[in-house]
């Protein structure tokens, strides 16, 4: 295939599937050369365009795969990978907030980012764990009490989603 690359530089679906298979071998600087070329070749092919998200996600550089999977985003509103990374994200945006003290730009952030990307969430067990801890590590006396409550009505019909899920997929 990499011979067919050098041989075919302007071919959109070899730089596409080179870009996949360095990527699945863990050769991100080398994918996302590949998928950077595939995107320039074909801007508009979302499949590029999530691919070339991911390898960035993958190698770490976040702020980049972002831009990518808002792209994506764009056109394909329901798309898994865009919408868990957006999810993710906003999850630990929030986080981030709440460890500085900022604990109503964390609850906004979270709030924001749940009400944008609930598929994601009822598809991701960690992020709903993360959700449940994050609010039992609070008593009913905290002066945020009356956010929580949003957040224990989503968890509880999140768990109750993800365990019919598990329950029908495992039978």
């Amino acid at each position: 295939l990499r011979a067919a690359s050098l041989k075919y530089p302007e071919h959109h679906l070899t730089q596409l599937h080179l870009g996949a298979i360095l990527l699945e071998d863990s050769f991100f600087d080398q994918a996302i050369a590949a998928l950077i070329r595939a995107h320039q070749l074909e801007p508009q092919n979302i499949p590029s365009i999530e691919l070339l998200a991911h390898a960035l996600d993958s190698a770490g550089r976040l702020d980049e795969a972002l831009g990518y999977y808002q792209q994506v985003i764009s056109t394909d509103p329901y798309n898994r990978r865009a919408t868990h990374f957006l999810a993710r994200k906003g999850f630990t945006d929030g986080q981030r907030l709440f460890l500085e003290g900022n604990h109503e730009q964390a609850f906004a952030c979270w709030s924001s980012t749940f009400k944008s990307h609930q598929t994601a969430f009822l598809a991701d067990k960690i992020v709903v764990n993360g959700f449940a801890s994050l609010i039992k590590s609070f008593s009913k006396e905290t002066p945020l009490a009356e956010h929580l409550n949003d957040y224990r009505t989503a968890i509880a019909t999140a768990e109750a989603r993800l365990c019919a899920a598990h329950t029908l997929f495992t039978r």
